[in-house]
This record gives structure tokens, C-alpha cells and sequence, in this order.
């Protein structure tokens, strides 16, 4: 989980466009999932988000959260380090 508090203007932690949310939409094209994939990573808490009015809001953290831990887990699947 990523929390906030730790989240600092490094662009490491930003979207590319320097937002600190996505929409579905962009972090499908993102990680490359479908919409199916993408809502079964958030129902599972594997990455975060929240509801503002009736839009869906994805935090550009915890996307690359999920991107690194997939990749740790690739590397370690693989016997390397990541």
C-alpha cells in the first residue's frame, strides 16, 4: 500500500503528464491489462484507488507500486535479482 505522506514531488511518483492520479482508461494503457484485469488489481487492493464524484481516480504511485513489485517478482521467478 502506499501511503500518501510519503508521496513527494519526486516525478518518479507522478504520471507522466506530473498528475498524481490516472483514470482507468490511462493506467490500462499503462500496464497494458484490459478493463477486466484492471478492476479485478483493484478489487484485490494490488493497486489503489478511489471514487471522486462518478470518475474513478488510480494513484500514479501505487501503479508503479505494482509495476515494480511485479517486476521483483519476474526476477526472483527467474532467480535474478530485480
Amino acid at each position: 500500500m502506499v501511503r500518501l505522506e510519503n508521496v513527494g514531488h519526486d516525478s518518479g511518483q507522478l504520471g507522466p503528464n506530473g498528475s498524481l492520479v490516472a483514470s482507468p482508461n490511462e493506467t490500462m494503457i499503462y500496464i497494458g491489462v484490459g478493463r477486466a484485469k484492471l478492476y479485478e488489481l483493484l478489487n484485490s487492493n494490488e493497486i489503489e484507488s478511489y471514487v471522486e464524484g462518478s470518475s474513478r481516480k488510480i494513484l500514479w504511485p501505487s501503479i508503479h507500486a505494482y509495476v515494480h513489485r511485479r517486476l521483483q517478482q519476474e526476477a526472483a521467478r527467474r532467480g535474478r535479482a530485480a
